[in-house]
């Protein structure tokens, strides 16, 4: 009967899923990937055990949006692509199936902000290529390193750093690639 905390309302009563249940389920991904908590989260304050149901409003909210985000960012995200990811979460998590977004347009939304720059402090972690980028690119292995033909240039990138971001007692490790005139990717 549903993932407890990701089943949409009316799923939960009807026991039928429909297209429009997965776009609320997605909604509750979103939501846990912009505040970085889970669904369902017993060790905190009651009233805040169902993400959801605690957050959803302040989805709309740009002023509150900054204090829900992903401590682990560290402010380190563009505000008005947060901003619009939100906007598209709480249309995810409407009440009523026919007030939700279509998959499609979910995904148009979310593409858009592929390419939305603003005020993000420091320098990015990641580059996420566009798939005309990765076309255009074609990109081998050899002895560990990454070789690129970027309009008839090659360049060898260096080998990836590792960088540990911490959250509490939990850690994980990111990897950082550069190659020489191109910055981080």
């Amino acid at each position: 009967m549903g993932t407890h905390g990701y089943a949409a309302p009316e799923y939960i009563l009807t026991g039928h899923l429909t297209a429009k249940s997965d776009v609320y389920s997605f909604g509750v991904v979103l939501l846990e990937i912009l505040t970085g908590r889970r669904a369902v989260d017993k060790t905190r304050p009651s009233r805040e055990h169902h993400l959801v149901q605690h957050m959803r409003s302040w989805l709309k909210d740009p002023e509150k949006l900054g204090k829900i985000m992903d401590p682990a960012l560290e402010g380190k995200y563009a505000t008005m692509a947060a901003h619009k990811a939100a906007l598209v979460a709480y249309q995810c998590l409407s009440g009523s199936p026919k007030s939700r977004p279509d998959m499609s347009k979910v995904v148009e939304n979310l593409e858009l902000l592929l390419n939305l720059v603003d005020d993000v402090p420091g320098e990015p972690v990641m580059h996420v290529a566009s798939q005309d980028d990765t076309r255009k690119e074609k990109t081998t292995r050899r002895n560990g390193e990454r070789e690129s033909n970027n309009g008839g240039h090659r360049n060898k990138a260096m080998p990836p750093k590792k960088t540990v971001r911490g959250r509490g007692n939990q850690s994980e490790e990111l990897w950082e690639w550069s190659t020489p005139g191109e910055g981080k990717i």
